[in-house]
């Protein structure tokens, strides 16, 4: 089991597994009252992902061959209802993202080669711009919209140097680094109260 995460509501949690090995891997939602979890879609990876504002749909990256020898991540919308699934991106080279609450666009690591950055997408035509630079000095982890959409917790690798929790601003900005150690952290999460 990986990457358990609420649904807004509270509710219920969604979370990646196996069932212990007799499945592949997929993603699962559990209603928190009943303690059932219900397979919604298999996947191919476990990446942190993004419940949508209204609980009904959950979006995540998933793993898609470009040609005879390219793979690339690409975001994909799933409907916890009907396991219905629709693309949001085409080789965009996305992962781990997370929904604004106005449900209009998120923020996803993309990949390029050993570098990463993060980019702000829009939902409903797939357009993507950096939010912060590619870079053979820092490189960028999951990161996760404050409750209101004002900042964005996020993970920022300093080559050599640390992996740290940082604050930044909508635009992109370094507000402040919540961390500064050697330790290693996870995807961040707000609290909503």
């Amino acid at each position: 089991t990986s990457f358990p995460r609420a649904s807004p509501d509270g509710t219920a949690i969604a979370f990646f597994s196996t069932d212990e090995g007799r499945q592949p891997l997929g993603l699962y939602v559990a209603d928190l009252e009943s303690c059932r979890p219900r397979r919604i879609v298999r996947v191919d990876g476990a990446h942190a992902f993004a419940w949508a504002p209204d609980g009904r749909s959950i979006v995540l990256s998933q793993q898609m061959l470009v040609d005879n020898a390219r793979l690339f991540g690409d975001l994909f919308r799933v409907d916890i209802a009907s396991g219905a699934v629709s693309r949001l991106t085409r080789s965009a080279r996305l992962a781990s993202p997370d929904l604004h609450p106005s449900g209009r666009m998120l923020v996803a690591v993309q990949y390029d080669s050993d570098k990463s950055r993060l980019v702000p997408v829009d939902v409903q035509s797939g357009a993507l711009s950096p939010l912060t630079e590619f870079s053979s000095d820092t490189a960028w982890g999951p990161a996760r919209w404050s409750p209101d959409g004002t900042r964005l917790a996020a993970l920022r690798l300093t080559r050599g140097t640390s992996y740290d929790l940082v604050l930044l601003s909508a635009d992109g900005r370094l507000l402040q680094a919540l961390t500064d150690d050697r330790a290693l952290e996870g995807v961040p999460e707000w609290d909503a109260s």
